[in-house]
């Protein structure tokens, strides 16, 4: 398991979401024969770490990166697989808080 700090609103999941300074715990995924469509991952690419839900793309090769946060500019994409270095499956965020 890995754990990730988060920069930016990456992502927001509708009545839940993934705060500035959060810390994103990850299982790794090693199956690329099996993937959960619909589930969160953090995916690493050559330009960094980002986290989306994911989906199959009409694109054969790729997968479709889907954001909630829609209002906010972040448009689904497309994305090539094979620029996919390592796939992590979300599975809880801690939402760092600081008290003034």
């Amino acid at each position: 398991e890995i754990l990730i700090g988060l920069v930016g609103s990456e992502m927001c999941i509708r009545d839940r979401s993934i705060p500035e300074r959060s810390i994103v715990g990850c299982r790794i995924w090693r199956s690329r024969s099996h993937v959960r469509w619909g589930e969160v991952y953090a995916l690493a690419t050559p330009d960094g770490v980002v986290i989306k839900k994911i989906m199959p793309s009409e694109k054969d090769g790729y997968i479709k990166c889907v954001s909630f946060n829609e209002e906010e500019g972040f448009i689904p994409y497309d994305l090539p697989a094979d620029e996919i270095q390592d796939w992590a499956i979300v599975v809880g965020v801690v939402t760092v808080m600081n008290w003034v």
